[in-house]
């Protein structure tokens, strides 16, 4: 199980946001042998690398704009020319 868990990881990681859009959810059920419903144990989010990387870099930019925004004023040009 722990390979097939670790195959399908891999696989969302590498997948697009076009294709895969932000990743995937697995969902741990245990099944009951009297009723067919499951119970839900766990779930797991599994992003993909490009979604990862956009959002750490949409958070980046945020936080440099509102550090500097508040603190001296500086153009929003200086601020994206800092981040880079």
């Amino acid at each position: 199980m722990c390979d097939v868990l670790c195959q399908v990881f891999k696989d969302v990681a590498k997948s697009e946001i076009a294709k895969d859009e932000e990743g995937n959810v697995l969902y741990f059920v245990r099944k009951n042998k009297q009723n067919q419903n499951g119970k839900v144990l766990s779930l797991a989010k599994l992003k993909t690398l490009e979604y990862r990387l956009f959002r750490k870099m949409r958070e980046k930019l945020r936080n440099y704009y509102t550090a500097d925004k508040s603190a001296d004023k500086k153009p929003i040009g200086e601020i994206v020319k800092r981040f880079r």
